[in-house]
């Protein structure tokens, strides 16, 4: 019986390893390797989907509640929900086990780097709040995105990320690519009143999205880490909730400024609002599981995927089809993800 019970607690334990494991495809098994693959293409999937459907959903929120920082105070603070699914999956493992499965990082040492990644990750995302009404949709989509540049430049410092001729081609080939899409999208500009701080609010933006992508992989994963995917959703759910306790004494200096006065969303934005916090947090989820399993690079030059994902939605939702310059920017971002992915894999 204790035989039995020993051999169905390895089994549980190797499944559990499978599913949560970070650990690098190098030293993995074939079987272990296909379940990464597997797991890299849904979180790339879910990154992509989230992503689409908030650019349909927030198209009008920013014009009917324009107010940045309580957009991107609820939103970071939702990420706190990423911690009652951490739990729930170490309830799972702790019937096996007198303590929780904690990896390589202890609740101490994750709460220091969850606080620096919140501050920049928050950063990040209010300066990307703040250009909107200030620049261009083509040139926003375009700097923000050029983003893989930031980060490919962090990887080498940081990572040790070996540079290429591939990788190098392949990156500059998706911001051409961005670059041409954006162009030739066609976006409306028609109420946006275009300064140079927009569009230095935009640079600081990509600049700062290319280093949390980065920092996250140096700071807050490990190869050693056999739980490194559970532990993404710890590390989220702590900077969710880092966020929601540090940031609010912020609303108070806004508001007492008078830069942006504190207000309720009115009843008509609040389903918009509620479904920009769930897909945001989808979104980010997806892209932490998505650097854990691959590298920053490839969760950087990933995202820029979503311009031909929103160009698909605008075709079948919209009936909008992109003149054939903006067809090929897009073929150049598949063509360049694709590139960069033979590179990573190659050695």
């Amino acid at each position: 019986k204790n035989m039995n019970r020993n051999v169905n607690l390895h089994d549980a334990d190797e499944a559990t390893e499978l599913l949560f494991s970070g650990a690098p495809a190098a030293s993995a098994s074939p079987k272990r390797n296909w379940r990464r693959i597997l797991m890299a293409t849904v979180a790339l999937l879910l990154l992509l989907g989230s992503w689409a459907a908030m650019a349909e959903i927030d198209q009008d929120l920013l014009s009917d509640y324009n107010h940045p920082w309580f957009l991107i105070y609820v939103t970071r603070s939702a990420y706190a929900l990423a911690l009652v699914v951490w739990f729930a999956w170490s309830k799972l493992s702790r019937d096996r086990s007198d303590t929780f499965p904690l990896g390589a990082f202890s609740w101490a040492r994750y709460l220091k780097i969850s606080t620096i990644l919140a501050y920049v990750g928050f950063a990040g995302g209010y300066t990307w709040y703040l250009s909107l009404r200030h620049t261009s949709v083509a040139a926003n989509t375009a700097i923000y995105n050029a983003s893989c540049v930031y980060v490919f430049m962090f990887s080498v410092w940081l990572l040790g990320e070996k540079v290429t001729v591939l990788k190098v081609a392949a990156v500059l080939v998706c911001v051409a690519g961005v670059v041409l899409t954006s162009v030739f999208h066609g976006g409306k500009d028609a109420h946006v009143d275009q300064t140079v701080l927009g569009y230095v609010w935009v640079s600081v933006s990509a600049l700062l999205y290319g280093l949390f992508e980065t920092l996250f992989k140096y700071l807050a994963t490990a190869d050693s880490d056999r739980y490194a995917i559970a532990n993404s959703f710890r590390f989220m759910g702590l900077m969710g909730a880092v966020s929601a306790w540090l940031m609010w004494p912020i609303f108070l200096i806004l508001h007492g400024t008078n830069y942006e006065l504190f207000e309720w969303p009115p009843h008509h934005v609040v389903p918009s609002l509620l479904s920009n916090v769930l897909l945001d947090f989808v979104f980010n989820v997806a892209l932490v599981v998505f650097i854990v399993l691959t590298s920053p690079l490839m969760g950087s030059v990933a995202q820029i995927l979503v311009v031909p994902t929103s160009m698909a939605t605008d075709y079948f939702l919209h009936g909008y089809v992109l003149p054939w310059t903006g067809l090929l920017g897009a073929a150049l971002i598949i063509l360049g993800f694709l590139g960069l992915t033979y590179a990573s894999h190659s050695r």
